[in-house]
């Protein structure tokens, strides 16, 4: 790494639009420049109920509040308030100084009540002339998001960042990508020339679960956007040509989602944490889906797929988190298989791997129908597996069979349908475990993030290594 790099640049602002929980590729990324000696801000989005400060695996994290206004109408929003509160404070002194008045001369509750009733008009005519202005500023800060295309929650996250005094801006995911652009821009107004990198963890505007008009709201936005940044990352080559292929001009670091075993993790052991703390049987056959239980994924073809397998060795261990388990609970109940079907409380990623590791074969059975993003996904348990010596039983998907089958870790199969699922299970070739296993631990150290973690830092190295007349 470059002396210059080392000295000169220290203070790296990224920001999520992540909550609460806060994808463990961030923090990688984070925790690798902290032991490069740069200090991290990790500013991430808050539901209000959430840690406005806090520190996550040694990473300092600003969750601030938005109070839903637009800051570049601050001011007006300010003086807004400040006159409602000074017109309705005198209004209370004088209300209070008259009826003090009128209760010495008519001593009765109803003259104060007939006294009291026009200060009552008064003040709720002050509070429809404060909601009346405060629903024009509403409507001209909307028209300016409409003709720039850069919200009040974007201006707000760019102050954010900008308070920090970057020295160089790492922003995650599209809605991330305009407050980065804005707060790179202001600074070079003032002859500061601060780095602005983008990663694109999926194609943002294509998520099946946005409206159509939102996804092209969406892809206008990240057209208009992307090629701001000094630098691009994605998760996987698939989604890179994708991306370059709708933009153009562009090109990505490819920086996949891998993972680092635990320290005292051994590749060379059996571990055997199911049967050993769920009594299961010794010659059962574990197939393993973790991480979040939710629909659009698959899992109740998973569930399904199980019925001709009925008391037979193979179990499927669902271990994770999310309300979709009660769906799936009365699959089994409907299909009598909890004998086959056994759901596993969520693990903490430090013991994660271990659990990965004491299964026979993991599962990723993500839909590739719904759509660009699930087509080149780059699941974590992908990683997780590999890094485990877990081969592994996907749906057909671009990027993973890629992996899988390109590497010799496992196979692909058609996972559309509970028939597709109960097939694999028929055909997997299970003669190959071995071969498997032993392709896992030649190449298992190629997607570690300890491997993959040096294209982000060279990218850091070519990026601060340009000089000032370099950048756009």
């Amino acid at each position: 790494m470059s002396e210059r790099y080392c000295q000169l640049k220290n203070r790296i602002v990224m920001l999520t639009p992540d909550g609460e929980i806060i994808d463990r590729r961030i923090l990688q990324q984070a925790n690798t420049l902290i032991r490069q000696g740069k200090e991290v801000i990790l500013i991430a989005a808050n539901n209000g109920e959430l840690p406005v400060h806090e520190e996550i695996d040694g990473v300092k994290i600003h969750r601030p509040i938005w109070n839903k206004q637009d800051p570049r109408f601050e001011k007006q929003y300010k003086t807004t308030e400040d006159l409602y509160e000074m017109f309705y404070k005198r209004i209370q002194r004088i209300k209070t100084d008259f009826l003090r008045g009128i209760h010495k001369v008519f001593p009765f509750k109803i003259a104060e009540t007939i006294a009291d009733y026009p200060f009552k008009l008064t003040l709720k005519l002050l509070k429809s002339i404060r909601k009346r202005i405060i629903k024009v500023l509403n409507k001209q800060a909307r028209a300016l998001t409409e003709r720039t295309m850069k919200s009040g929650y974007h201006q707000f996250f760019e102050n954010v960042i900008l308070s920090y005094r970057p020295d160089c801006i790492h922003v995650h995911d599209l809605p991330s990508l305009v407050p980065g652009v804005g707060a790179k821009e202001q600074l070079a107004k003032k002859q500061l020339n601060v780095p602005l990198i983008y990663d694109a963890h999926e194609f943002y505007p294509e998520d099946p679960a946005l409206s159509e008009d939102k996804k092209e709201l969406l892809r206008k936005l990240e057209a208009k956007f992307i090629k701001k940044p000094d630098g691009l990352m994605t998760v996987n080559d698939v989604l890179a040509k994708e991306m370059e292929n709708r933009y153009g001009g562009i090109s990505y670091v490819i920086l996949q989602n891998a993972v680092d075993p635990p320290k005292d993790f051994n590749p060379s052991v059996q571990y055997d944490l199911f049967r050993e703390e769920f009594n299961l049987p010794k010659d059962s056959f574990l197939l393993l889906f973790q991480g979040w239980v939710s629909p659009h994924r698959n899992l109740d073809f998973l569930v399904r797929g199980m019925e001709p397998f009925r008391g037979s060795k193979f179990i499927l261990l669902m271990m994770g988190y999310g309300d979709y388990r009660n769906e799936l609970y009365e699959i089994v109940n409907e299909l009598d298989l909890h004998d086959n079907v056994k759901f596993i409380p969520a693990k903490p990623q430090e013991e994660l791997i271990f659990y990965s590791a004491s299964a026979n074969l993991g599962v990723i059975p993500y839909p590739n129908d719904k759509g660009i993003n699930s087509q080149c996904c780059s699941p974590n348990k992908l990683y997780e597996f590999i890094v485990a010596g877990t081969p592994i039983l996907a749906n057909e998907l671009p990027f993973v069979r890629k992996v899988i089958e390109g590497n010799g870790f496992g196979k692909c199969f058609n996972l559309q349908s509970s028939q597709g699922v109960s097939k694999a299970l028929e055909t997997f070739p299970f003669e190959q475990m071995d071969a498997f296993r032993s392709n896992i631990q030649t190449h298992r150290h190629k997607f570690t993030w300890e491997y993959e973690s040096q294209k982000m830092l060279e990218l850091y190295r070519r990026i601060w290594d340009e000089t000032p007349s370099q950048r756009n």
